[in-house]
């Protein structure tokens, strides 16, 4: 699978990012990327963030596809797995139970059409 390997969110809050076999992507407010192949993606950012607890990740896919969305610590660590599977077309949500400790957090959403990922932050 697709795996984390870093980001750096600027002083302007777009988050710039890498991971592994898909290269260095943007990501500013409400994101969405297309590939060569036509496929559109979208996740909003994380609701509320800061955080100190339940976090709600919103997200739309254009067609049916095996979709990931994880949770990463700063350090790449995998924290969270939130979806993992076949999910239809359409808009989806759905929820993380921060029980992690403080800090940034990226949660990645990953389907073979792309990946898009924002950070979170949970306090305390």
């Amino acid at each position: 699978g697709v795996g984390w390997a870093g980001f750096i969110e600027s002083a302007d809050r777009t988050l710039f990012g890498g991971s592994l076999g898909h290269g260095l992507w943007r990501a500013s407010g409400a994101v969405a990327t297309e590939s060569p192949a036509g496929f559109a993606l979208a996740l909003d950012l994380p609701a509320p963030n800061p955080s100190r607890g339940s976090v709600r990740v919103r997200f739309a896919l254009p067609s049916a596809s095996a979709t990931t969305v994880a949770v990463y610590d700063a350090l790449g660590r995998r924290v969270a797995v939130l979806a993992d599977g076949l999910l239809g077309a359409g808009d989806h949500e759905a929820q993380w139970e921060a029980d992690a400790a403080a800090g940034t957090y990226v949660v990645q959403l990953a389907t073979p059409g792309g990946t898009l990922a924002r950070a979170v932050t949970i306090v305390r």
